[in-house]
């Protein structure tokens, strides 16, 4: 059977004063399966959240049927409107007191009820749900009916009954008010209520039940009363006033119990259920309620909340040489050394082992709450000192602000305990923010990665073919793979957007095997319609730096056709970078891509710090002249002088040549004069999917390229050397 000890995450470490774990849970369940009363508690909402065996019995329901329903489950159709009313006072702070009522149970038959309210608050007295406490007082209805005519149930009712004059003198009490309270008649004769008062116990229920009790004739509610030894005690309390037959006032009988067990366990039960037993701290329940409170507050006084996330250095070291029972003690003590270094209406909760959150509004920029996270590391490292041991800790935190980072409360604290955990990673004994311009960029690369796994599994990327051309002749010499991705919301990427942020990152490498795949399909398609030239992929450097990729290269190369590997058709185009930090290395991966049938091109040739030691060391065929260059040299002297370069040093070290990024004739002209042959650019083509690719192909060979050689040159008007 679930009832409320269900509910409660009781810590490994957690206990009653005096009891072990298991013994506080047994306890426990014990208090409340052995209650008579329906205990029920509800969250402001009128949500049920606790429910006891005796509220099953009481109406039916198991709680695994009732909890997280309404509480109008429970109502008359009549009724439903006390519910607002019962809010509307909890909301005021005010214990409603116990009132008789109607309650529906689940078969839809009703019953008369006494039902005591009282607001649950927290340490801070925020109000933060209810509790009810339910009685079935059909048979004391019954008992006040018979009252008059039987004094056999008088005397012997389990409940205290007490007969008092028109002016609230004790006439005549019960059996049972004398076990109860311990009073004799003889003590209380003559004697009124004041004779109980007790110090619990707040004047506004006395004087709302003798308001009751003089308009309507009857009032009920829970008192805090005093037994004759001096204890204080609960009572349910319920007075009538019966009048004398001619109407005029006569005598009041006022009937209570001793729910002082009852009340006593209720009060355990909220506390166990938001606090934290070991440390007295607020429990994560309770965290999660006061940082929901305290995110609506700053939003209405555009406040700022510090959500800190700390964590213990070396606790469990304590925990394994010295045994729980010395932890236990550390923890309390570093608990009650936090919480004195903290103001009233901060909050600090224990959610783990040696995990604590501290929750800090504040208005006057960061001072306010990094001054407290301070005072707590300094505190933190005084030794703790439990029977005879001492104990030095540290302590680690993680922080970040809202609003700030305006996430929602479970972000919040999963980006104060990502914070804390670059503390650890930093040295232990230290702060650190969260950075929430990071955490975006991060979050950014890793949709962008779902995305692109998505897109490879949904077929959403693409290649385009852009040609590369010998002006002197004409002849398609080569083309480009570029890929693309059509985006189903954003439309055609390109590489820039979707490739750069992800280039050192695992996933480049599917993408790269993904676009030397479908480039060697269209490498297999030109060859069966006769064209065989290369074609040349991108490869990131981490791929390419991949101590597999060779031997999977390898793999894929040898399941396809022989003449890709014979002809060398697969082109791989490097670009300079500091990963490549070890050209030795570099080069013996392109000797083995090489002996397989790859070649090589070194992309953007001239654009970095290194260029003329990559020319030296690695075995690229083929150089390609930054676009940078050929869009600057018509108009830079500059420019010109480093286009002659590089094709000067190409033909010392016996390469080809490639110009990327022309477009105009006058470029094109410019580069034949200066002994460059091929190029590859708007000037010849924009990048192309692979079918319009074939057609410019085959137009190309039948239509232009015969139209170009007729002038002698893919440029009309450029001159041969």
């Amino acid at each position: 059977m679930k009832n409320y000890s269900d509910h409660l995450e009781i810590e490994k470490n957690e206990r009653l004063p005096g009891f072990t774990p298991e013994a506080s849970f047994e306890f426990l369940q014990s208090l409340v399966n052995g209650s008579n009363d329906a205990i029920i508690s509800k969250s402001l909402d009128g949500k049920i959240t606790g429910w006891n065996p005796a509220a099953e019995r009481m109406f039916g329901y198991k709680s695994s049927e009732i909890l997280g329903q309404s509480v109008l489950k429970l109502f008359p159709d009549n009724l439903i409107g006390e519910e607002g009313k019962i809010i509307s006072r909890i909301m005021l702070g005010e214990q409603l007191q116990h009132y008789e009522t109607i309650r529906k149970r689940r078969d839809g038959s009703v019953f008369p009820a006494s039902v005591t309210v009282s607001p649950i608050v927290d340490k801070n007295n925020q109000i933060i749900g209810a509790s009810k406490i339910v009685r079935d007082v059909s048979l004391r209805r019954a008992l006040e009916d018979q009252m008059r005519l039987s004094a056999k149930v008088f005397e012997y009712a389990n409940e205290a009954i007490i007969v008092a004059d028109n002016d609230g003198k004790f006439i005549h009490v019960n059996k049972a008010f004398t076990e109860i309270t311990g009073y004799g008649l003889e003590d209380v004769i003559g004697k009124t209520p004041t004779l109980f008062k007790s110090s619990r116990q707040g004047p506004d229920v006395s004087v709302q039940m003798l308001a009751d009790l003089k308009s309507q004739g009857h009032c009920q509610g829970e008192v805090w009363s005093r037994r004759k030894t001096g204890e204080a005690f609960a009572a349910l309390v319920s007075v009538s006033r019966v009048d004398e037959q001619d109407g005029s006032p006569g005598r009041y009988i006022a009937m209570f119990a001793d729910i002082t067990t009852i009340r006593e366990q209720q009060e355990l039960l909220e506390r166990m259920a938001h606090y934290d037993l070991l440390t007295n701290l607020p429990n994560r329940i309770l965290l999660a309620e006061r940082l929901e409170q305290s995110i609506k507050k700053c939003d209405r006084h555009k406040a700022e909340l510090a959500v800190a996330y700390l964590d213990l250095d070396g606790f469990k070291e304590i925990n394994d040489k010295l045994g729980h029972s010395i932890g236990d003690e550390v923890l309390e003590a570093i608990g009650r050394r936090m919480s004195a270094t903290i103001r009233e209406t901060d909050t600090l909760a224990r959610i783990g082992g040696d995990e604590f959150v501290l929750l800090i509004e504040f208005e006057h920029g960061s001072e306010e709450y990094l001054t407290a996270l301070h005072r707590i590391l300094t505190v933190c490292k005084q030794a703790v000192i439990v029977d005879g041991v001492e104990v030095v800790l540290s302590v680690s935190g993680g922080v970040t602000v809202y609003p700030n980072d305006d996430a929602s409360p479970d972000l919040l604290l999963r980006h104060a305990d990502q914070a804390m955990y670059e503390a650890k990673q930093a040295g232990r004994d230290q702060i650190k923010c969260f950075d929430t311009k990071r955490d975006q960029r991060v979050q950014k690369t890793y949709s962008l990665i779902n995305g692109l796994s998505k897109a490879i599994e949904n077929d959403e990327l693409f290649l385009e073919f852009q040609p590369k051309v010998d002006v002197t002749n004409g002849d398609i010499i080569g083309a480009e793979a570029l890929i693309r991705w059509a985006h189903p919301e954003r439309g055609t990427l390109y590489p820039n957007e979707f490739i750069r942020p992800i280039e050192d990152l695992p996933i480049i490498d599917t993408v790269g095997y993904w676009v030397i795949e479908k480039t060697l399909n269209l490498l297999e398609r030109l060859q069966a319609v006769g064209y065989e030239f290369p074609i040349s992929v991108n490869i990131a450097p981490r791929h390419f730096l991949e101590k597999d990729f060779p031997e999977t290269l390898r793999d894929i190369l040898n399941s396809r056709k022989k003449f890709i590997i014979e002809k060398r058709l697969l082109e791989i185009e490097i670009i300079e970078t500091q990963k490549f930090f070890d050209l030795s290395s570099v080069s013996n991966i392109m000797h083995s891509c090489s002996e397989m049938g790859a070649r090589f091109s070194l992309d953007d040739f001239g654009t970095g710090y290194s260029s003329l030691l990559y020319l030296k060391e690695l075995p690229a065929e083929t150089l390609k002249i930054d676009r940078s260059f050929i869009t600057g040299m018509n108009e830079s002297q500059n420019d010109l002088l480093i286009v002659k370069a590089i094709l000067g040093l190409a033909s010392a070290f016996n390469r080809e040549v490639i110009a990327e990024g022309v477009e105009t004739y006058d470029q094109a002209n410019l580069l034949v004069n200066l002994g460059c042959r091929v190029i590859q650019g708007y000037g010849i083509a924009k990048p192309m999917p692979e079918d319009k690719f074939e057609q410019w192909c085959k137009e190309w060979n039948n239509r232009q390229q015969s139209l170009l050689l007729d002038k002698g040159l893919a440029f009309p008007g450029i001159t041969l050397p």
